[in-house]
């Protein structure tokens, strides 16, 4: 039986990385929210975005990128809920 570091390793090793950015403005929102989205142009890249892969936010005006964060849900589109 796999132990819980085990699975951590496996996941992360099959795991790709996506950066998403922000601003002053938006970063409270993403953080508090721990949603992460992008304008109609990278659209595309949200929805390559698979459970378990690793995010990053860069915040463009003060170019601090945080932590390691993981994808709860694969990427979908804001237009699905409308």
């Amino acid at each position: 039986m796999a132990t819980e570091t085990q699975r951590e390793h496996q996941m992360t090793e099959n795991a790709k990385a996506h950066i998403f950015v922000c601003t002053n403005k938006t970063e409270p929102e993403c953080l508090k929210r721990m949603l992460f989205g992008t304008s109609k142009l990278y659209a595309d890249d949200v929805l390559s975005v698979k459970s378990g892969d690793l995010l990053f936010l860069l915040n463009v005006n003060s170019t601090v990128l945080h932590r390691i964060f993981r994808a709860k849900s694969d990427g979908v589109s804001f237009h699905q809920f409308l």
